[in-house]
């Protein structure tokens, strides 16, 4: 899941790069546009192209987010079992050494 985590969120990242790369594109091209008056359907193209692919690169950045909220989540889990695990590995060393002495004791 750690694994996934990281994978989507470097593709959510490529995604987000692509996107702001895409509006800085259209952002110079709306620069170079011609006047309003001279070609007002273009212009007004360029523009809902921009508007849209800001709003695509805000839900990316928003599921990028969430997916590192998620991968986040995920590592304090990861972290959280292994302390779970050295400790059960800890209580059957005690274990284990208890009743190896124990033997010992009734023979005595």
């Amino acid at each position: 899941q750690r694994e996934e985590l990281s994978d989507q969120c470097r593709v959510l990242e490529k995604q987000r790069d692509d996107l702001s790369n895409r509006c800085q594109d259209l952002e110079a091209k709306l620069r170079q546009a011609p006047p309003l008056d001279e070609h007002a359907q273009q212009l007004k193209s360029l523009q809902n192209q921009l508007s849209e692919a800001l709003s695509a690169k805000d839900h990316v950045s928003e599921q990028l987010s969430s997916s590192k909220a998620q991968f986040q989540e995920a590592q304090r889990e990861l972290s959280d079992a292994k302390e779970r695990c050295a400790d059960l590995e800890r209580q059957l060393l005690n274990y284990s050494s208890r009743t190896q002495q124990e033997p010992e004791q009734e023979e005595n």
